[in-house]
């Protein structure tokens, strides 16, 4: 006879019944962490779900941000619409998500001032390109974030956190700036 044969018939015969080694307090205890565990993955992925998908959103708000006011309004029902197309269509999750920001990205970063160019001419002229400014005011953070932490010798976790504060601030300053531009312009044109 083998080895684990005689150890299940040795445990068998003192705790009851044996499986895998295991007694029924072994695999109740096993069984209600599976359960707790699935119910812990399906809400997980149900918030990651809803939350990559608003995501795409956030990125057309640039893109609003960047287009002249006078075209603002419409362009922007109109990117809604096709963005909650993308993102309503078959497919998983995460497809929707890569769609949906490549759409959004897109029109942030080119394709919203183009086509409030084709729309209105005009405004172009006079609108200033914020994003590049947003941009810049992040780089310049960063970089001098990189340096202050370098020349503090910093250990890579701490310098990970200063970048992100970092980041975190120059996206404040960039979006602070353009919207006092965006006051003292409405104040001018009064």
């Amino acid at each position: 006879m083998n080895t684990f044969s005689v150890d299940l018939a040795s445990t068998a015969a003192t705790q009851g019944f044996v499986l895998f080694g295991h007694d029924i307090d072994g695999w109740t205890v096993a069984l209600i962490a599976a359960g707790i565990a699935a119910v812990v993955y399906e809400v997980v992925m149900a918030l990651t779900k809803m939350v990559t998908l608003r995501i795409p959103f956030l990125v057309l708000q640039i893109a609003r941000l960047v287009t002249p006011k006078s075209v603002r309004a419409d362009l922007y029902k109109k990117w809604k619409a096709d963005l909650w197309y993308i993102l309503r269509s078959d497919g998983l999750w995460i497809t929707k998500f890569i769609r949906g920001m490549w759409f959004a990205l897109q029109l942030a970063f080119y394709g919203a001032r183009s086509t409030a160019s084709v729309v209105d001419v005009g405004a172009i002229k006079g609108a200033p390109l914020q994003l590049s400014r947003l941009i810049a005011s992040v780089a310049t953070c960063m970089t001098t974030s990189a340096t202050v932490s370098q020349m503090l010798d910093l250990s890579g976790a701490v310098s990970l956190v200063v970048m992100l504060l970092a980041v975190t601030l120059g996206t404040l300053v960039g979006v602070v700036s353009m919207g006092l531009e965006y006051m003292s312009r409405s104040e001018r044109d009064k």
